[in-house]
């Protein structure tokens, strides 16, 4: 009897390391009923953790909402899975974000598929999940609140992590014939950076700040500071190409790359390194996101 007007939300990460990120948001309502909402359903990349890749701690037809904060894959890989396994409801993304998914689920099919053909590891879904996959997203704009449910309201704010990328606030209402409760605020930060090289990152607004909130966030790099890093990229392509050095970065193919190119770029432009040091760039994927930062569907700064 004590826990029957209770309105609360167990929030559960069933990702044990960095990657393979999926937080599990079951909502209990002063009713008896209950609603979940996944932030994230990616693939695990340690070795240890393979098998963690084939199942979930929960039913997937169980869930009542899926959102999505940015396009890596340990962010996005598990998706066509919690398909497969029977969720049905929309997959909720950045517009950004819903660009940049495509081209990346069905890369990470193919990686699978590698696997299978290499060392028999057994697909643990197939090209129809991914199509389901891709038919079940809806894009949102940033800053713009809309209701998920009755119950259920979200507002995605620009993250600088990389294009697309989101801070997803959550808000959960109840009201009975007696009894309206407090509303529920829960901010999910994803991989958050405060900048970008190819955007200009808008604050989340002051009445965010002004809310009874609880932040659930990224700890991957712990007590770290951005300034306990020494930059010495720049340097380093300065020296090898003066010594006529060959110089391979084996980089990310979304975000990362694209930043590397637009640092040799700049280097070049400002005389750091000559115009004629040629530049290759190979990589299916990152060609295909090459272009689609060129396309103008991101809406990146004119330095892209």
């Amino acid at each position: 009897m004590g826990n029957k007007n209770r309105f609360y939300v167990d929030i559960t990460s069933v990702h044990k390391e960095v990657t393979g990120s999926c937080i599990l948001n079951t909502i209990k309502f002063p009713d008896g009923s209950t609603k979940k909402v996944v932030i994230d359903c990616g693939m695990f990349q340690e070795r240890e953790y393979n098998e963690m890749n084939k199942s979930f701690p929960f039913v997937a037809s169980d869930i009542d909402h899926v959102i999505i904060t940015h396009n890596h894959m340990d962010h996005i890989g598990r998706i066509p899975l919690l398909v497969k396994q029977g969720y049905h409801g929309k997959v909720h993304m950045s517009k950004g974000t819903s660009v940049l998914i495509k081209p990346a689920l069905y890369d990470g099919l193919k990686i699978l598929q590698n696997r299978f053909d290499l060392f028999g590891e057994p697909m643990i879904y197939n090209i129809d999940d991914v199509t389901s996959t891709i038919n079940l997203i809806e894009a949102h704009p940033y800053g713009t609140s809309e209701w998920l449910d009755k119950n259920i309201k979200m507002t995605l704010f620009m993250n600088g992590h990389l294009p697309g990328a989101a801070i997803v606030l959550l808000q959960i209402y109840y009201r009975d014939a007696e009894t309206k409760y407090d509303t529920i605020n829960l901010l999910f930060t994803g991989d958050y950076l405060n900048r970008n090289s190819f955007f200009d990152v808008v604050p989340i607004p002051n009445w965010v700040y002004d809310l009874p909130i609880t932040i659930i966030q990224e700890s991957t790099y712990g007590n770290m500071n951005t300034s306990d890093v020494k930059a010495v990229f720049k340097d380093n392509i300065i020296n090898a190409v003066e010594q006529k050095k060959q110089i391979v970065c084996p980089v990310f193919s979304l975000a990362r790359s694209q930043e590397i190119m637009l640092t040799l770029k700049q280097m070049q432009e400002e005389g750091q390194i000559s115009k004629f040091v040629p530049i290759f760039y190979d990589g299916k994927l990152g060609c295909t996101y090459n272009t689609i930062y060129s396309s103008g569907l991101l809406d990146l700064n004119d330095n892209a």
